[in-house]
Order: structure tokens, then sequence, then C-alpha cells
């Protein structure tokens, strides 16, 4: 059975307000999961990459912090490998 490109993720590391410090590791699991439902049509190793996904709002549950912050990973990587090899890599 072929695989397609695949998402693997070494470390992540994430950067919460204060107030989310305590759901840091709820969070993180649904960014990885949010991450991993994600299609992907190219493969590529990046050694580091930062988001912003800006502040929760009150009231948010983890799973929506975690698909805004899985939405921009997501972004961020297909908008680096475009840069990469243009016009070859889309995520």
């Amino acid at each position: 059975m072929a695989q397609g490109p695949r998402l693997t993720i070494d470390r992540l590391r994430l950067q919460l307000p204060a107030g989310l410090q305590p759901r840091a590791d709820a969070i993180a699991r649904a960014v990885a999961r949010h991450l991993a439902a994600l299609p992907l049509s190219s493969s590529a190793r990046l050694e580091r990459l930062a988001v912003t996904a800006g502040e929760p709002r009150p009231g948010e549950t983890d799973a929506v912090i975690a698909s805004r912050i899985a939405g921009q990973i997501h972004s961020s990587l297909r908008k680096q490998l475009q840069t990469r090899q243009p016009g070859k890599e889309k995520l």
C-alpha cells in the first residue's frame, strides 16, 4: 500500500497565554489530531516554524483553540513550501 506525504513533528512547543498554561497538554494533543487530519500533497523538512494563532476568546474550548493553531501551521507550511519550490509544492 503506497503512502502519500506525511507530516511528522519531532517537537511541538506551544507558547500560550498564562491563563491557558494548565490546558497546554490537552491543546497540544488536539493540535496534533487536527494536523493529522489535514490533507498533504507534498513532503518537506522544516527545522522550525513559528505561527501566531492570536489571543483566545473567552470561553473557547481546547478543540477550537487547537483547530485555529493547526490551521495557522498548515497555512504557514504551504507558504514556506511554495517559497522553496514555486509551483511544485502544494500542501
